[in-house]
């Protein structure tokens, strides 16, 4: 059998593995992501000495299947190390308010900081970071706690605005994805309100466009932070999807705030996953 002839046999193989396990996981509530993981490792493994051409790779980033890159895939954290990733500016910030202390709605940040006891040098990750300064929830803590993190926008005029601002955190214009691998998305980039529109991109509106979604556990070991202080989420209803594709056993999150606004099943569902994840409910805020 030649190598390719095995390497095909090998992704065949994978392809059965993934349907009878999946539908297994279906059955007996057992954590998705996970099964990927070890079958795209299985297959990186077989593969490391088979060249992946741009093409085969761009079908890969979209999500299409039959094969699907898992979030934690060497090749994929090597790609959104060198194609997704900002580094943290350098420079002064670029404020529009500079006089304003806290630019978080409804004061998340408050309760934040109340719970963590003032931390300083702390890490967040803000998803959904508009233009990194308005309804921030986590510039504040940057500023005057010293913090770090990631800032998430997929909106790309919002992201251009992000950029000059100077945040002295990692960023990235994309969507954080639903599922446990990347994949392209229509997005409807409406300015505080964009959210996922279709994981269907062939039938994208005059007014949405196509937008690359990467797994959040796929940027964070992208750099190398598996540690996270406080999460902020606002993606107008995939908030839950997400957090589901983060394997809370080896990324360790303190406090998350979570808009439920826009989920099906809203709060009770919300609470109802995260008391299964031994989080304790806080508080509540205004929906925006």
């Amino acid at each position: 059998m030649s190598h390719m002839s095995s390497v095909i046999w090998l992704k065949k193989i994978g392809v059965v593995i993934l349907f009878f396990f999946s539908k297994w996981a279906l059955t007996k509530n057992v954590n998705f992501g996970g099964i990927l993981s070890v079958i795209n490792r299985l297959l990186y493994i077989a593969d490391n000495s088979w060249h992946v051409d741009y093409t085969e790779f761009e079908a890969l980033l979209d999500g299409r299947g039959p094969y699907y890159l898992a979030a934690d895939h060497p090749k994929l954290i090597q790609y959104v190390k060198d194609n997704v990733l900002i580094p943290p500016s350098k420079l002064p910030y670029n404020l529009t308010h500079p006089e304003e202390k806290n630019s978080s709605p409804e004061g998340q940040i408050k309760r934040v900081t109340s719970i963590l006891k003032d931390k300083k040098n702390g890490f967040f990750i803000e998803a959904g970071a508009l233009t990194g300064e308005f309804w921030s929830n986590s510039l504040s803590l940057e500023r005057f706690y010293n913090w770090t993190g990631l800032l998430v926008e997929a909106s790309p005029p919002s992201f251009k605005e992000l950029k000059t601002k100077n945040r002295k955190a990692w960023s990235a214009n994309c969507c954080l994805s639903p599922m446990p691998y990347p994949l392209k998305v229509s997005f409807n980039p409406s300015y505080a309100t964009g959210r996922i529109v279709d994981t269907d991109t062939s039938k994208v509106k005059s007014d949405q466009v196509v937008v690359q979604c990467f797994p959040l556990q796929t940027l964070l070991l992208a750099i190398n932070q598996t540690h996270v202080d406080y999460c902020s989420l606002d993606v107008e209803g995939s908030e839950l999807d997400i957090i589901k594709t983060l394997p809370l056993d080896t990324i360790d999150v303190t406090v998350f705030s979570i808009e439920h606004e826009h989920i099906i099943g809203g709060q009770p569902l919300v609470s109802g996953y995260m008391k299964s994840k031994k989080y304790k409910f806080h508080s509540n805020v205004q929906a925006d």
